[in-house]
C-alpha cells in the first residue's frame, strides 16, 4: 500500500477544523498498481488557542476518518480481495 499525502491542514479560528487528503495506490507483489485512488479526512474540535495538543490530536481525528473513508470503499475492497 503506497500513500502520498496530498493535503494536511489544520485551520484554527473559533474551533480547530482538521483536513487531510491522501492519494492511495494498491500495489501487488509485483509493483503493479490494482488500485489507485483519493480519500479523505476531516475533523473539527473545540480547544485552547495555540494547543500543540489540539493541532495534533485534529489531524489525527482527520486522519483516522480519511482511513475509515478508505475501508468503506468497495472498489478498494474488491482490490483489496483481488477481484479487482
Amino acid at each position: 500500500l503506497k500513500t502520498e499525502v496530498v493535503h494536511f491542514f489544520v485551520e484554527e479560528t473559533e474551533i480547530y477544523s482538521g483536513d487531510v487528503r491522501l492519494k492511495v495506490t494498491l500495489i501487488d507483489g509485483g509493483g503493479n498498481a490494482l488500485w489507485t485512488g483519493i480519500t479523505n479526512g476531516a475533523s473539527v474540535r473545540f480547544g485552547r488557542s495555540f494547543s500543540a495538543e489540539n493541532y495534533e490530536q485534529t489531524l489525527s481525528d482527520s486522519l483516522v476518518e480519511a482511513v475509515r473513508n478508505l475501508m468503506q470503499m468497495s472498489s478498494f475492497r474488491r482490490a483489496l480481495a483481488g477481484d479487482a
